[in-house]
């Protein structure tokens, strides 16, 4: 953690929002607390780069369970703890029960409480944090998992749908994986497999999101692109094989069978069905011959 905890306190009353700030202005590590009086502009900060938010569940513009799950929504990652009065008690268990990391009464804002909670609302949401990732990655490769995949890529298609703009899948095939395994064991197909997760790595971008969904069955779904931009995807994946392949520092050759699919923004956008198209895609690319290697 770093030595200055920054904290966004979204907090409607100032007497409130006053006895916060002495609580955490003397504490150490340091806080560094922004205030502001109303959701929206809780909502305009959270990317700021905050360590956990402070939500006043009974605010102006947007109170009780709405508030939590609109800012929730909007940065998982964050944790939250919700201040609550003595009527909103419920309230706050719920939010809690919805992932929320924890709840502070109004009538206890005591400082060693108010720091005490932070940190261990912090501390739990760097550990949960840490096993979503190993639930949802790929052991061999470190890339994520079909669940990794497929949870990642329900929430950005929710957000393609909200915002506009295409979701574009590829769907990757690690060509004759079973003459690897057969005519150089097990331990080489293991190579052959990780080998091609850091060609994908070289190929696309950090933001993309690449995962191992089979044995030898790759995909990488391509954030904030068109689906033009996938045939400049394709052609750099085949020179990063083709470099690869001219080093010739083992006993076989590399090549995939390429598959793609597009949701182009019309309708709701079924994550898992784009997917299977690009899965079916690739096969018939493999039923015709056309690979890279």
């Amino acid at each position: 953690m770093n030595d200055e905890i920054r904290v966004l306190l979204v907090e409607g009353d100032d007497d409130d929002a006053r006895r916060i700030e002495v609580a955490l202005g003397t504490s150490e590590p340091r806080h560094a607390v922004e205030r502001v009086g109303r959701l929206q502009e809780g909502l305009d900060r959270i990317a700021a780069g905050f360590d956990v938010a402070l939500l006043d569940l009974n605010l102006a513009d947007t109170g009780g369970l709405e508030a939590f799950l609109q800012l929730h929504a909007a940065l998982p990652a964050l944790p939250v703890v919700v201040i609550a009065g003595a009527s909103d008690e419920a309230l706050a268990l719920q939010a809690v029960n919805l992932g929320a990391q924890d709840f502070i009464s109004k009538d206890a804002l005591y400082p060693e409480l108010v720091r005490r909670t932070l940190r261990y609302a912090i501390e739990r949401q760097r550990l949960l944090f840490e096993l979503r990732e190993l639930a949802l990655r790929d052991d061999l490769t470190g890339l994520y998992n079909r669940r990794g995949l497929l949870t990642l890529g329900e929430q950005y298609a929710r957000i393609a749908e909200r915002k506009g703009g295409h979701v574009v899948v590829m769907f990757i095939d690690l060509d004759d994986m079973k003459g690897i395994n057969d005519r150089f064991g097990h331990a080489a197909g293991d190579r052959a497999v990780a080998e091609l997760a850091e060609i994908l790595r070289e190929t696309f971008r950090k933001s993309d999101v690449l995962a191992r969904v089979g044995g030898d069955e790759f995909c990488a779904l391509l954030t904030e692109t068109t689906s033009g931009a996938v045939e400049i995807a394709i052609a750099r994946l085949y020179g990063v094989i083709a470099g690869h392949n001219a080093r010739g520092d083992r006993p076989y050759r590399l090549s995939v069978s390429v598959g793609r699919a597009s949701w182009e923004g019309e309708g709701l956008c079924d994550f898992e069905a784009l997917v299977r198209a690009a899965d079916h895609s690739m096969y018939a690319q493999k039923q015709r011959g056309l690979k890279a290697a």
